[in-house]
């Protein structure tokens, strides 16, 4: 792959369009995943939750990594009779992300509201 500098007000500029360096992306994932699951989810309620769906006790719960809690929910089958509701595993799973998000739009919203 070819490198090609690009000036940083036009890299700033681009980064609310699109991804500037896109190749970075596995990194960040695989960053992501060795995060301590306790971290990704600062409320505890969710990961409790995930827990008790997945039958993981809270002391193996503790010591696992996102990456690890993503493989153990990509396991599980799909809905059907007397199977692990997969959407109810996701959602959770999910949650902090969504959490994060509102908090971001909300600070996008009040940023618009001053100018």
């Amino acid at each position: 792959m070819e490198y090609q500098k690009i000036p940083l007000d036009e890299q700033l500029e681009r980064a609310g369009k699109k991804r500037i360096h896109p190749e970075h992306d596995a990194c960040a994932i695989r960053r992501f995943g060795s995060m301590p699951l306790s971290g990704y989810m600062k409320n505890g309620h969710y990961a409790e939750r995930l827990g008790v769906l997945l039958g993981i006790p809270q002391e193996r719960l503790e010591k696992m990594t996102v990456r690890e809690m993503a493989l153990l929910i990509s396991r599980q089958k799909r809905p059907g009779a007397g199977v692990l509701p997969h959407k109810e595993l996701l959602r959770l799973f999910a949650a902090p992300m969504g959490e994060a998000y509102r908090a971001w739009k909300e600070a996008q919203d009040e940023r618009k509201e001053e100018t």
